[in-house]
């Protein structure tokens, strides 16, 4: 009985951290029956948004597969020409030319197949959460944990606000997930 307290406890904690910042005008007026299809209604958008962002990825991974890495390289090239002449000496100059010269090279094809295989996972675990499969709730949140973990050691590396929204987005929709995973258990549907 302890657990199950200390359970409901911290998805209290996460949800009061994650979600409740942007629905706390909501809260105030809203019964638990309310928050509980506002939830539902947020948990929704969010497989949406997650189901462009595999989309994104799919055309994304094709791009890259199908381009000649002289082609990317000449665009990147033209990209990045002003700060490398700007400062040539640089450590962000130099990792620029290196980047470029690694695109040129045709080096991108593991790129290609993380961002295809991810988008391809991802719209598939959405569509069978769409249709309300159980162990698809799971695994969709061990997918999106995996990928926040592989994203926040990227994080500390990079120092990326885009990495960082993507981060607590996957976050929250892994909770939210984990909270629709709970409502279909308890009834059911």
């Amino acid at each position: 009985m302890h657990s199950t307290n200390t359970t409901q406890q911290f998805h209290e904690f996460i949800f009061g951290i994650l979600v409740e910042p942007v629905i706390l005008p909501y809260n105030v007026v809203m019964s638990k029956v309310s928050r509980n299809k506002f939830s539902s209604k947020l948990f929704q958008i969010g497989l949406i948004g997650k189901t462009i962002d595999g989309i994104l990825e799919i055309i994304g991974g094709l791009a890259l597969w199908l381009s000649s890495g002289a082609h990317l390289g000449l665009i990147l090239q033209k990209l990045v020409n002003g700060e490398i002449h700007e400062n040539p000496t640089s450590p962000f100059s130099k990792y620029l030319i290196h980047s470029v010269s690694l695109v040129q090279n045709g080096h991108f094809s593991y790129a290609a197949l993380y961002l295809a295989s991810h988008g391809i996972v991802k719209i598939f675990l959405v569509i069978q959460v769409f249709r309300h499969k159980l162990w698809a709730y799971i695994a969709l949140i061990v997918f999106l944990l995996g990928f926040a973990l592989f994203q926040t050691i990227q994080i500390t590396t990079n120092h990326s606000l885009i990495l960082s929204a993507l981060t607590i987005f996957d976050i929250g929709i892994a909770y939210l997930s984990w909270h629709e995973y709970q409502q279909i258990k308890k009834t059911g549907n």
